[in-house]
């Protein structure tokens, strides 16, 4: 039976391979600058989306790691992080 996160890794996976692939079908074809130019921009705001959901995933492992901590559990090395005031 798949779990959860291996349903959710293989999706990511799928959105890559499409986008790097669509992204080299692009590079190969011939577009004209005009058309490179607006999937370009495409790319690039959807690598500012991925980027953002990176950035909530990192917090989602730093808050786990701090509750794992928090109840005594191991957390395979991933330390909680600890900002200080300066």
């Amino acid at each position: 039976m798949r779990t959860r996160c291996t349903e959710l890794a293989e999706l990511v996976e799928a959105g890559t391979q499409q986008i790097v692939g669509a992204l080299g079908a692009a590079c190969e074809e011939g577009l004209s600058v005009p058309q490179l130019t607006e999937l370009l921009g495409v790319a690039l705001r959807k690598r500012s989306q991925v980027e953002a959901a990176v950035t909530c995933t990192i917090g989602a492992v730093d808050a786990a790691a701090e509750q794992a901590r928090e109840a005594g559990q191991l957390t395979m090395g991933l330390p909680s992080v600890k900002y200080k005031d300066r």
